[in-house]
């Protein structure tokens, strides 16, 4: 019984579908926008992206026009 079960394929082999590592990128500029509008701060933001205030600044500047 337990070889049986061994033996038995996990996936169907005939509808197999590639599987991909690619992630979806949410551009920067919404990404900074997105999390002002939660409430964080732009130190916040910088450091939660790794970019410096002076970019979220440039970022923010983008909605307001």
């Amino acid at each position: 019984m337990i070889y049986a079960l061994l033996e038995t394929p996990l996936s169907d082999k005939t509808i197999d579908v590639p599987v991909t590592s690619k992630i979806a990128k949410i551009p920067s500029q919404i990404l900074s926008f997105q999390l002002f509008e939660e409430g964080k701060t732009i130190p916040e933001i910088a450091k939660e992206c790794g970019l410096v205030t002076e970019m979220i600044y440039g970022h923010l500047a983008k909605f307001a026009e």
